[in-house]
């Protein structure tokens, strides 16, 4: 067994990890990014096109922090930690020229000295600072290189799969190497799990293959709490056809037009905003539409970027031209199928406003972590969040005792699990989990399709044996099966949530209880793990700064 000391251990390596690898080192610890990937060739951040939302000196007339923290709280239908969005909100202000001083350069507008602003739906300004088209590789450039400038010490290729605990908390994290037969051991004071989400669970979704949810399975088997997971967001426009682009994000959304088999731009019937609503409502919608015979032949609605201006989308909008090109498609004229794709989850490791989870020493950032966004996630915070949130974790890890003692009685307690023969290959498990999760969980839900689900999901992890045993295998296939074991967890938080739940909410909506019930569903749903089960709670959302009362109820 390799074993390495260190400070900070950041697990993760997008841009929420190298993030808070950059602080942690800014704040004169040793920090040390454990990656399954590569860097700058894994992880979400670095397809990102977007933009994301901050408030600053460059915002516009009326803008502020405070009127963002209340568009994200009404967007997320008013279950936000709102000490979580006044911290994550009100941090972008200083994270802007921070990044610029790292390299990542913004657009500008008819001021240079001042960052171009977009806007998009749930937002009441244009807030959101932006790179044309390239957003996510130019802030993993930027920060990879602050993170190499500053010492940070990488190890790509590693596979984290048990967090380490004494009586103070936790003290490391272990894996394997997967392209050698070795395993490594990490001693440290804090642990930042900036693992991302768990789209892969999806049939369809627009993430990196790596989105397995490796850091809520971890958290919730070291004793942390999940929180918030029967949220989880669809982008209303993936491809459906050529199957080479199935799933991936289809195109802007602010430009899309969409239409069902009569004709009809049909959001007009759901919400006055047409295509500016937000996800969550026009997902629903297009989900309606097919589920009442409106839908197209592969089982989406069509989507038309008519309103464009001629050259707008090669020239803004590079990479979607370039799709468009190599799948045969003219987006000014042609009909696109589309359907909601799987995007981003909500709920995560249940953590405070620190981002520190109920474990002392346990952080959990951007897509890992509940919290920021409730019921449903605004467009253009996910990066916004995920900067801020990564920032402020590790400033606060860094405070804590550097080093810890006992890695080496507790490696020797853990000897790892039985292992048994697998009745269904990992390739084929990951399928029908996934078919499973999208036909029966995903944008429209109800009691008896999430109980099917569940039902599944026993039925899989009874056929897939222990992926691995005392000997702590290697190798991408082995990896895969406990990437597999951590989806099955994670699904099944997902549904037991959604079960729970008897109303719908934000990205929530189940057919047998259609409606929002402020009454009794002003809560937090709490997945905790005692033993092989899991036990949920219920903790009322704490309206400190704001109330859906007193904004009038008010939902995007």
């Amino acid at each position: 067994m390799i074993k390495r000391r260190t400070e900070v251990l950041i697990v993760g390596g997008g841009g929420a990890g190298l993030m808070a690898a950059v602080r942690a080192r800014r704040e004169g610890r040793r920090a040390a990014l454990v990656t399954k990937g590569l860097l700058m060739r894994s992880g979400s951040t670095v397809m990102a096109p977007g933009a994301f939302a901050a408030v600053g000196p460059w915002s516009q007339p009326g803008d502020s922090a405070a009127r963002h923290e209340l568009d994200t709280l009404i967007g997320g239908a008013w279950l936000n930690n709102q000490r979580i969005v006044r911290r994550f909100t009100g941090e972008m202000r200083s994270l802007i020229p921070e990044l610029e001083g790292f390299g990542a350069l913004f657009e500008r507008g008819s001021d240079p000295s001042r960052p171009a602003l977009k806007r998009e739906g749930g937002h009441s300004f244009a807030r959101a600072v932006y790179m044309e088209n390239r957003i996510g590789r130019e802030l993993m450039r930027a920060l990879y290189g602050e993170a190499v400038r500053l010492g940070v010490e990488f190890y790509e290729r590693v596979f984290i799969d048990r967090l380490l605990l004494n009586d103070s908390g936790v003290c490391g994290a272990a894996g394997r190497r997967i392209d050698a037969p070795e395993t490594m051991a990490f001693e440290s004071g804090s642990v930042i799990l900036a693992t991302g989400g768990a789209a892969m669970t999806y049939r369809l979704n627009d993430n990196s293959t790596d989105s397995t949810g490796d850091g809520m399975a971890l958290a919730l088997r070291a004793g942390a709490s999940l929180m918030d997971m029967e949220f989880v967001q669809a982008f209303p426009i993936g491809f459906l056809a050529p199957p080479c682009v199935e799933g991936s994000v289809a195109g802007f959304l602010p430009l899309a037009r969409l239409y069902n088999n009569l004709g009809e731009r049909f959001m007009s019937s759901y919400d006055p905003r047409l295509e500016q609503a937000t996800r969550d409502k026009i997902s629903r919608a297009i989900a309606t539409e097919v589920r009442q015979g409106r839908g197209s032949p592969l089982g989406g609605v069509y989507c038309v970027f008519e309103d464009a201006e001629p050259g707008y989308i090669e020239e803004n909008l590079p990479d979607f031209a370039s799709t468009y090109k190599m799948c045969g498609i003219d987006p000014l004229r042609d009909r696109i199928e589309v359907c909601p794709t799987c995007h981003f989850f909500m709920g995560g490791v249940k953590v405070d406003d620190d981002w520190q989870s109920d474990i002392p020493g346990l952080y959990a950032v951007g897509e890992a972590a509940a919290g920021a966004h409730g019921a449903n996630r605004v467009g253009q915070n996910a990066l916004a969040e995920m900067l801020a949130s990564a920032s402020i974790a590790a400033g606060h890890a860094s405070q804590r005792n550097a080093l810890v003692s006992g890695i080496n009685r507790i490696l020797e307690d853990d000897g790892g699990e039985a292992s048994g023969a697998a009745m269904l290959s990992v390739p084929r498990l990951r399928l029908e989990l996934q078919a499973l999760m999208q036909q029966n969980a995903f944008v429209v839900r109800s009691g008896a399709s999430l109980r099917l689900v569940l039902e599944g999901i026993e039925r899989l992890r009874s056929m897939a044996g222990r992926a691995v045993g005392k000997e702590r295998r290697h190798g991408r296939a082995d990896i895969e099966a406990l990437e597999n074991d951590n989806m099955l967890l994670v699904a099944q938080c997902v549904v037991s949530s959604a079960l729970g739940r008897t109303e719908s909410r934000g990205a929530h909506f189940r057919t047998d209880f259609p409606e929002a019930d402020d009454a009794n569903w002003l809560k937090n749903t709490v997945v905790r793990r005692r033993g092989e089960n899991l036990c949920l709670s219920y903790e009322p959302v704490e309206f400190c700064y704001h109330s859906p009362r007193e904004n009038g109820g008010a939902q995007w």
